[in-house]
């Protein structure tokens, strides 16, 4: 499902009130361009082929963190990623990790590390699941990013 399909109807209701309409940062909300100062939008000065470029993307349902989450990663400054594998364990990785036929997450490089989570924590991650295709970024889980 893209964006457009997603976000349809919103986008529609919005541009009945007015013909702008913006995504908030982290909450997907469909606005008016005028509730959402330039610098909170998700789009930059290229504001209209961002939007069709958006528009035309695949839809990524936005992870939910618990504030205990967010605390632990904010905490371990190294920890840059997250993923699940295929056997359940949740890793924290120094460098972009990726993941083999098998299910499992690998990251190369002189200066990367990964650990299982579990080691450090007993938080769940629920939101980090083994059938991600893609690893969790810190700014995700930390919220800075959509």
């Amino acid at each position: 499902m893209t964006n457009a399909e997603k976000y349809k109807d919103a986008i529609i209701a919005q541009m009945c009130k007015t013909i702008y309409w913006t995504v908030r940062k982290n909450t997907d909300e469909i606005v008016s361009c005028d509730e959402l100062p330039c610098n909170e939008c998700p789009f930059d000065e290229r504001c209209y082929s961002d939007k069709i470029e958006w528009l035309n993307s695949e839809y990524k349902e936005q992870k939910e963190f618990t504030n205990d989450e967010r605390k632990f990663i904010e905490l371990l400054d190294k920890a840059k990623w997250v993923a699940r594998d295929n056997n359940g364990e949740a890793y924290i990785f120094s460098r972009k990790p990726y993941k083999e036929s098998n299910g499992r997450w690998y990251s190369d490089g002189d200066d990367s590390y990964y650990v299982r989570l579990t080691l450090f924590t007993s938080l769940p991650f629920a939101a980090i699941k083994s059938t991600d295709t893609e690893p969790t970024s810190r700014a995700e889980i930390l919220g800075e990013e959509k």
